[in-house]
């Protein structure tokens, strides 16, 4: 009880210090003291927003409005640059949480459906898709084969192999594909149980998509270990 009470603190936190660092336009800047827009920040700001919501967070007043009416025109002006592949990604992220906080732009996503797309903004791009009800054009998404799809690039979304297992994660469970789930949130655990440094985002795509995962009455009960400064601890919901 005490820790429920801690994290929905912690949350409600967040939401408030987020107004620090949004803009005149709705868009979100690195720092409370920057004027300057950072895209992907933006959107994973109002991913944060959006989830809160649906769980019942209360929004500090004209946060998500602001946000939203940002969103829109961006996704509405958005083009492609052949010197900048990751605007695509940047696309499709801020379309799937458009989507997701169902105000969902289909025209934006067939413009971006029909650029020379990566693997890992296609997936993206197909959860919108997903979300918006199109699931046979999500599915034609995915099951395409990607040239480009080693994305050996600047990457300015922060983006890595964990953080793109975590959303294909999503993905499956959107289509309701159980078993492909499945496979992937083993790979996702195995990221998770490497030695090597986790950025925050890749650490919070992959917590967040995999406890939605156990989350499912479907899958099998959590049974984990973790360590964090010496201290050995055990999670089991078998019992």
């Amino acid at each position: 009880a005490a820790q429920t009470k801690l994290t929905k603190e912690n949350v409600q936190y967040a939401l408030n210090k987020l107004q620090a660092n949004q803009l005149g336009s709705g868009a979100f800047a690195l720092w409370p003291t920057s004027t300057q827009v950072n895209t992907w920040a933006t959107t994973y700001a109002g991913h944060f927003i959006v989830e809160a919501e649906k769980r019942g967070y209360t929004l500090p007043n004209g946060l998500k409005k602001r946000w939203l009416t940002y969103e829109k025109s961006a996704a509405a002006s958005w083009q492609s640059s052949p010197d900048r592949p990751w605007l695509e990604m940047e696309q499709a992220y801020r379309l799937y949480v458009l989507a997701l906080a169902g105000e969902a732009d289909l025209g934006a996503m067939n413009r971006l459906r029909n650029t020379k797309l990566t693997k890992n903004s296609a997936w993206r791009l197909a959860a919108a898709y997903i979300l918006a009800g199109q699931k046979s054009i999500a599915s034609g998404l995915m099951q395409k084969e990607y040239a480009n799809s080693a994305e050996n690039y600047y990457d300015p979304t922060f983006g890595n192999e964990m953080r793109a297992s975590a959303m294909r994660l999503e993905n499956y469970m959107l289509l309701g594909d159980e078993a492909k789930a499945f496979e992937q949130a083993i790979t996702l655990a195995k990221h998770l149980n490497n030695d090597e440094m986790y950025t925050t985002q890749a650490t919070a795509f992959a917590l967040m998509n995999m406890a939605k995962f156990i989350d499912n009455k479907k899958a099998s009960p959590l049974k984990f270990a973790w360590k964090a400064e010496k201290e050995n601890k055990q999670i089991d919901q078998s019992g």
